[in-house]
């Protein structure tokens, strides 16, 4: 059985972990070359870091805020529903705070989460929260604890979210090439922008905000050297640009006249760029353009010592 069947018959049984799933996943994304795809079996694998955006799957917009307060004497007031009105709109990160819930956690984390049999999960939220709260929802009482409430069924949902994209995306690949999983790593069976196309697609959505942040964070975790154009070389390879278009590239600037000034390439190199993003982004979304032109210029002005 092909890697790619594996794959597949993994992400439709509830019997099969995620974390194995995406462990094969992994040595799919490998043989294939992608690192776009590398990365997001890496963020579901072992949680998103602050810096990356979550996909939308992982955020809950709307939980119910509920809290315990305290009156004068003995009085106490019990898992009584926050409404979002009394909410001050400022400071504005800690009101989304309160009502938005985001799932960071690795996919172990998150079924080891549902094994806790409960139709509703009780969510922690900043402390500041019980300051904020206290004589705002019932007069006169303290807020003594608050916390949010999300239904079970979304978090399945971000599971499910997780299988589906692992087998549309394994089903698309199958399609171009039914023993992409069986190649040799370094000897892919399809060209890089293609792979690129179906991970955009299926994996990170037509929206691409997983990728165009992906791309922004590839940005900031890589420096290219003044006229060392290796660095520049590992930093293209980083977002896929295949090894032929990164000489074109190489044989442009040699033949294009530096700039002077920051962004105003020559001709050739401009060329370049234009095709590049012309294949790249095909059918990727805007954010996925937008990251992409911003990634390949900074890195090309870099070069150039800007």
């Amino acid at each position: 059985m092909t890697l790619l069947r594996q794959i597949q018959d993994a992400a439709v049984s509830d019997r099969q972990p995620l974390a194995t799933v995406l462990r094969m996943c992994k040595l799919l994304a490998a043989r294939l070359g992608s690192k776009a795809l590398a990365d997001w079996i890496q963020w579901e694998s072992d949680g998103y870091p602050n810096g990356v955006e979550l996909p939308t799957y992982r955020v809950f917009l709307h939980a119910t805020l509920k809290g315990d307060f305290a009156g004068s004497g003995l009085i106490a007031f019990r898992r009584i529903e926050i409404p979002t009105a009394v909410l001050p709109n400022e400071p504005k990160e800690l009101r989304t705070a309160l009502t938005t819930c985001r799932f960071r956690q690795s996919v172990s984390a998150i079924e080891d989460l549902l094994r806790h049999e409960t139709p509703i999960y009780e969510l922690s939220v900043p402390s500041d929260a019980l300051i904020l709260l206290s004589d705002r929802v019932l007069e006169g009482t303290t807020c003594m604890k608050v916390w949010r409430e999300v239904p079970r069924t979304f978090v399945v949902d971000i599971l499910n979210a997780v299988r589906g994209r692992i087998l549309d995306f394994s089903l698309a690949i199958e399609k171009e090439a039914p023993s992409a999983g069986e190649s040799e790593i370094g000897q892919q069976a399809l060209p890089p922008q293609a792979v690129n196309q179906v991970v955009h697609q299926h994996i990170y959505g037509s929206g691409s905000t997983v990728l165009g942040q992906a791309v922004d964070t590839t940005v900031t975790t890589i420096t290219v050297l003044e006229n060392d154009f290796r660095s520049l070389q590992e930093a293209l390879a980083s977002v896929d640009i295949a090894a032929k278009d990164i000489q074109s590239l190489e044989d442009a600037i040699k033949q294009d006249p530096k700039p002077t000034d920051r962004g105003k390439f020559g001709a050739r190199v401009t060329k370049w760029l234009r095709r590049i993003l012309a294949k790249g982004t095909a059918g990727a979304g805007d954010l996925a353009s937008q990251a992409l032109a911003k990634a390949l210029s900074a890195w090309i002005n870099q070069y150039y010592g800007w």
